[in-house]
């Protein structure tokens, strides 16, 4: 009986550790948002681009390249333009060959 309690109570120790390490842990963990703001052309495109729509993809793509209502961030512009090239956007695939990337 002695051993069985023993035995009890150690485990119930490691469990408690291990709980006051993971709480301790989850307060070390540093969230980020990210804030974007669009405006504009940009804006027409934001949300069909965001469920895969190739025109709209293209469309944002160059609003991010130039920096037409939203920051100027040419490497996502470049990301959505070869997203919406790899399903087939002819007008995507002329920008990015106009810009010298591959697709």
């Amino acid at each position: 009986m002695k051993q069985t309690t023993l035995i009890f109570c150690l485990l119930m120790l490691t469990v408690s550790i291990k709980a006051q390490q993971t709480t301790q842990e989850t307060r070390n963990v540093k969230t980020t948002t990210e804030v974007i703001i669009i405006t504009g052309e940009a804006l027409k495109y934001y949300q069909n681009a965001l469920d895969g729509d190739a025109r709209a993809q293209n469309n944002l793509g160059a609003c991010y390249y130039n920096g037409d209502g939203v920051t100027q961030d040419k490497a996502k512009g470049i990301e959505l333009l070869r997203k919406a090239s790899r399903q087939g956007d002819k007008s995507a695939q002329d920008n990015l060959r106009k810009l010298g990337y591959d697709w």
